[in-house]
């Protein structure tokens, strides 16, 4: 398996995810448009990801300093998974 097949293969998934966030928006009467729940979607992912990487980087640090750890971390992942949803539309 070669890099481009990893690309497609993880902006396929991502494209899937975003396609039922909208299906689930409609028929959910909401009315959020795409740009609102991108955010949403991006500030649930956030906080899960903070709440299973303090308590690990806690564990793994032994420091006062995890939180500052896993913000970065977290900061990190959101922008990497920013940067492939545009890409994947742009797609």
């Amino acid at each position: 398996m070669n890099m481009w097949d990893i690309i497609y293969t993880f902006t396929t998934w991502v494209a899937s995810i975003h396609e039922r966030l909208l299906r689930i928006n409609d028929a959910g009467g909401w009315y959020f448009d795409d740009k609102q729940l991108h955010f949403i979607a991006f500030g649930i992912f956030g906080m899960l990801l903070i709440f299973v990487l303090y308590p690990l980087f806690k564990i793994l640090a032994k420091r006062d300093h995890t939180m500052v750890i896993t913000w970065l971390y977290v900061f990190t992942v959101i922008i990497v998974l920013a940067f492939a949803i545009e890409i994947g539309q742009w797609y």
